[in-house]
């Protein structure tokens, strides 16, 4: 997709977290990064409700859709 998030709730590979993409908050996973809360991520993909998130290539430069 390669449009960008910000983490809400921690996600690990482990674990499943949270971001906020398009005003709403989604279910998201790693396969082998983690990401703390504030940090931007890059969507890969969508499977079903789950967002496949990676460390963006932008850095941590504020999502533009996060206010919608």
């Amino acid at each position: 997709m390669g449009k960008t998030a910000v983490v809400t709730e921690a996600i690990t590979p482990e674990q499943p977290g949270r971001i906020r993409f398009q005003g709403t908050t989604w279910t998201a996973i790693s396969y082998d990064e983690s990401f703390s809360p504030g940090e931007t991520v890059e969507i890969l993909k969508e499977d079903n409700l789950t967002f496949v998130v990676t460390r963006s290539i932008m850095g941590n430069i504020p999502d533009s859709t996060a206010g919608m």
